[in-house]
């Protein structure tokens, strides 16, 4: 469950912050108070890899417990009705 919590932050991080490119630092910087959110440090392309396959592999880990422990809930299909 603490994978999954930090998998969320980062994700959060990677998708809702804007990020530019420092040509000094050669890295990616969040734009966005660093200082109170740890996530935003500078990151380089395989950093943010990194960042993504830990996403995703949290997320699997997720499901599968879900399936293992029946805990999905239940597809309900709504109607859609055409003119």
């Amino acid at each position: 469950i603490g994978d999954v919590e930090l998998a969320h932050r980062r994700r959060n991080a990677l998708v809702h912050y804007q990020w530019a490119y420092d040509k000094t630092l050669k890295r990616y910087v969040a734009i966005g108070d660093i200082e109170a959110l740890p996530e935003l440090k500078p990151k380089t392309i395989a950093e943010i890899k990194e960042d993504a396959e830990f996403i995703y592999d949290s997320g699997m880990g997720l499901m599968t417990f879900l399936i293992m422990a029946d805990l999905l809930p239940s597809a309900r299909h709504h109607a859609t009705t055409r003119p």
